[in-house]
């Protein structure tokens, strides 16, 4: 019974455990960067703006659509009028009428209908034009999804990074704990002989101390940016716990040109846009052609008309009632022209501000033009400036290096102190993180120089 008990869990743990604990892999450099490229708000909140941009192309689209207008309306109709009929006369009848003023009311349920059809033959040019300016829009906005991409691009790479540089710092720590270790126990034992004092025993301890301070440090340090990365790219804790980030460096090409950077490419849009707003605004005074048609019905329902006074033929009062009166079918079909010989002057002043709108943004091209190739140069001695500190830093940390190995033996040997000792290990610590800070640096600036020339990829950067 036992056994089978056994087995069941066994089964149990290989459906249900098992599966779950080998699924648990570190996500890729690729799919961090995809990750947040999907989930950040900026770049969602740009698209977006391209789907609104895209709705206004329709918009403009349909002015070429047919309209089509259906109306009722139902009330109720009362007047006073004043009516006076001339004299006149029939001599063969020997009938001769004054002239007569009477005062009439007329009262009725009025109901009219309305169905409609209008559409835009030709709009004077203004509407092409306002297509292609959306249009140039459109493409602006798309092509500055880029420039946000590559943001969210840097952004992420740099906490990625920082996961690879704590590595490194991980590395120092453990190498110096063991070679404080190390030294500890020779230390004890010059000390159970006499040859070191308790000071000097001490002054070993405390390094071991402030070691220990260094790994909590590194821990808490290490879980900030892994809360970080969880929050650019909603990758649960779990699997970004298991990334193990070698640092290296980015050997980026040289770049020839910004032509690539997204704010260039969007203000050259710009300018196409403004370019047709122009010829959009030119087309005030061009005549615009449109057909319509209809078809409507009105009617009178339980009328009545009376008169004030009595009337001359019949000697009463008018007192007349109708139940319907109506009119069907209303046709009405034609083409009309709108011309615009003069508009008080709003054509003229739409013409001089999309002129200026236009050297505006042809100016700020030439701006971000001279400003975006003197930013490349900067970021291009930038990174090299990182490069040549990357070398020195690495001859520092061999110096460095072999300092302490000589320290140690003579620490062995009983030819320097604890002190001394203590001395070579913090300039040993030293060196290695500045050359692992010196990668990191190298890499942001290699980051931000490919970024700098609108050419930040997941390929540029050699992952």
């Amino acid at each position: 019974m036992k056994q089978n008990i056994w087995k069941v869990g066994l089964i149990v743990m290989q459906v249900l455990i098992l599966p779950q604990a080998f699924s648990q892999t570190p996500p890729t450099l690729k799919e961090i960067l995809d990750s947040a490229l999907v989930i950040d708000h900026t770049i969602q909140n740009s698209e977006l703006s391209v789907e609104l941009s895209k709705i206004d192309q329709e918009r403009i689209k349909d002015a070429y659509m047919p309209r089509l207008e259906i109306d009722a309306k139902g009330g109720y109709l009362y007047s006073a009028f004043n009516l006076t009929s001339p004299a006149f006369a029939l001599p063969s009848l020997g009938l001769a009428l004054p002239e007569h003023t009477n005062n009439y009311q007329l009262s009725s349920f009025v109901v009219t209908t309305n169905a409609k059809a209008s559409i835009l033959l030709y709009g004077g040019g203004e509407v092409s034009n306002m297509k292609k300016a959306n249009q140039a829009k459109i493409n602006a906005q798309t092509v500055l999804l880029e420039k946000d991409k590559q943001e969210v691009l840097s952004q992420t790479l740099t906490a990625y990074d920082q996961l690879g540089m704590l590595k490194e710092v991980k590395k120092v720590l453990d190498g110096a704990e063991k070679r404080l270790q190390e030294n500890k126990n020779t230390a004890e034992k010059a000390y159970s002989y006499g040859i070191i004092t308790a000071y000097e025993l001490k002054k070993i301890e405390l390094a071991q101390s402030q070691l220990q301070s260094k790994q909590r440090e590194y821990e808490g340090k290490r879980r900030l940016v892994l809360l970080q990365l969880h929050v650019l790219t909603h990758i649960e804790m779990s699997r970004l716990e298991l990334l193990d980030v070698n640092l290296a460096t980015i050997a980026a090409e040289k770049q020839q040109s910004v032509t690539n950077k997204p704010e260039l490419q969007a203000l050259t849009y710009s300018i196409e846009a403004y370019q047709y707003k122009l010829k959009a605004a030119k087309t005030w005074w061009v005549p615009k052609v449109g057909a319509s048609a209809s078809l409507g019905y009105a009617g009178l329902l339980n009328g009545n008309i009376q008169s004030k006074d009595p009337m001359m033929m019949t000697g009463e009062p008018l007192d007349y009632r109708f139940n319907n009166l109506n009119v069907f079918p209303l046709v009405n079909a034609g083409i009309g022209l709108k011309w615009n010989v003069f508009d008080g002057r709003e054509g003229i002043s739409s013409v001089k501000k999309a002129k200026i709108d236009l050297k505006i943004a042809q100016n700020n091209q030439q701006d971000a033009q001279e400003k975006l190739d003197l930013n490349l140069q900067k970021n291009e001695i930038e990174m090299q400036i990182s490069e040549d500190q990357l070398a020195e830093k690495d001859k520092s940390r061999e110096i460095a290096r072999n300092a302490m190995n000589q320290a140690s033996e003579e620490f062995k040997t009983g030819l320097i102190k604890s002190t001394q000792l203590i001395e070579a290990e913090n300039d040993l610590q030293q060196a290695e993180m500045e050359y692992a800070q010196a990668i990191f640096n190298q890499r942001r600036t290699s980051v931000t120089y490919l970024k700098a020339a609108g050419n930040l990829t997941l390929e540029k950067i050699g992952k």
